[in-house]
This record gives C-alpha cells, structure tokens and sequence, in this order.
C-alpha cells in the first residue's frame, strides 16, 4: 500500500480497506460507512465520497448493496503480493479490475492526478499517527514520523513496527507510553520487541494471550497464540 495512487482521507481509508479484507472470503469488505469513518477519524461524508472513489477507479467493486449501508465490496489487487498492516506478507491471485457496469477488462489506468513525495509522505505519517497508542502534540508528532519515514524508507515497516508496539503496549497508561515525537525522532521502530515491554506489560499481554487461547477453537490460531506466548514468556 506504500504506492496507494490516493492521498489525504481517500489514502488513510485505502489502507484500513487493505488491512480489513480477508483473501479467505475473496477479498471482501463490508464495514459500515460509520464504522469507516471512525477508524480512520474523518467525517462519514468523507469515508462515504473515498469508497466512490474507489469504486469508480476500479479499486473496489461493489458485490451487493444492502439498506444498512453496510454494502458489501471487493477490495481488487492490481498485483499479486498484499502487504498487511501486520506486516506479514500473503500470496493472492491477481485479479483484473472489474468496471462497475460489470464488464471484465482490464484495468482502469489511473485518473488521479499526480501526487507529490511530500504530499504522499504527510498521508503515510497520519496512518502511522493513528496507530501509535499515545496521541498527544500531534503538530510536532507528525513532523518527527516524516522525518522518521524519510530515514527508513519504508513506510510499511514503520506501520507494522508501530502498530505492534501499541499491541504489546496495550494495557500501559497512556501516559507512560513515550511522547510520539520522541519515539520517532529516535526511531524507536527499530528496537527489538523485547526492549518495549516492562514487566506488567508482559504479565498483562501474557494474560491475555492465555485468556484467548483459552476459547480459541481455530487450530492455526492456537498455534500462532502459543507461539507469542513462547515469545513474552522468555
């Protein structure tokens, strides 16, 4: 998603669209409007005019229309490798962009207009801003997180270095959690997992994880659960 055609509210919907999709239901998505607009903080207006513009573009097809507006899309890959929020990597089939008439072809070439480094560079640090579990100063926060995409160069990395320090950092106060600015400014992304964690946050992630296992009935997930437990046991 680091080369998302889309800038301002239209990028930061784009993303939570690619992070929501599922490749084991065909890659569908069916948030609503509200729910959209909360997850990525903008107006319902706005979440409303990116998905059209999405639709129109070819990057979402619509599947079916319901009354709840909840509809329900297709998020539609123009290559064959996702990058997930999470980080990890999943293997999809490439699928031509179908136009909403519902005529396979190929795929609508790009209409937007060109979008600068910088412009790209401000929506990518607003993704990660809300990711980060404390949020506070954002002005100067989002100063450091350029700065600190600039020297990493890899805007994936620093999401999924950032939103897993927030999942291993989920039961601090908040305001024991580092100052954003601070955080990127030494790109603090870049440490090992390890050293993020202080002893409550690992009794309390640990709690966690055996409060899940504990209900978890999908065998894979029991595997991925007890393998995390490995992790914040050591």
């Amino acid at each position: 998603m680091e080369n998302s055609p889309y800038k301002g509210a239209t990028f930061i919907v784009h993303i939570i669209i690619a992070d929501a999709v599922n490749g084991q239901n065909d890659n569908k998505f069916w948030m609503s409007y509200g729910t959209t607009a909360t997850k990525a903080r903008i107006t319902r207006r706005a979440a409303i005019m990116a998905i059209q513009t999405m639709v129109k573009d070819g990057h979402l097809e619509l599947v079916e229309k319901r009354d709840n507006n909840s509809n329900i899309f297709r998020f539609m890959f123009t290559g064959g490798e996702l990058v997930a929020l999470g980080g990890e990597r999943a293997s999809l089939e490439v699928v031509n962009t179908v136009p909403v008439g519902g005529e396979h072809g190929s795929p609508k070439p790009n209409t937007n207009p060109k979008i600068t480094q910088g412009e790209n560079l401000e929506s990518q640090a607003q993704v990660i801003y809300l990711e980060y579990p404390r949020q506070v100063a954002k002005k100067k926060a989002l100063v450091a997180i350029r700065e600190s995409l600039k020297r990493a160069k890899d805007f994936n990395k620093v999401l999924a270095r950032t939103k897993l320090f927030a999942e291993l950092t989920a039961e601090r106060e908040r305001e024991f959690i580092p100052h954003p600015t601070t955080w990127f400014n030494q790109d603090r992304y870049n440490d090992d997992p390890d050293e993020w964690m202080t002893t409550a946050d690992r009794d309390a992630r640990e709690e966690k994880l055996r409060h899940e296992l504990k209900f978890e009935t999908d065998m894979k997930k029991r595997e991925t659960i007890l393998e995390q437990l490995k992790a914040v046991s050591r």
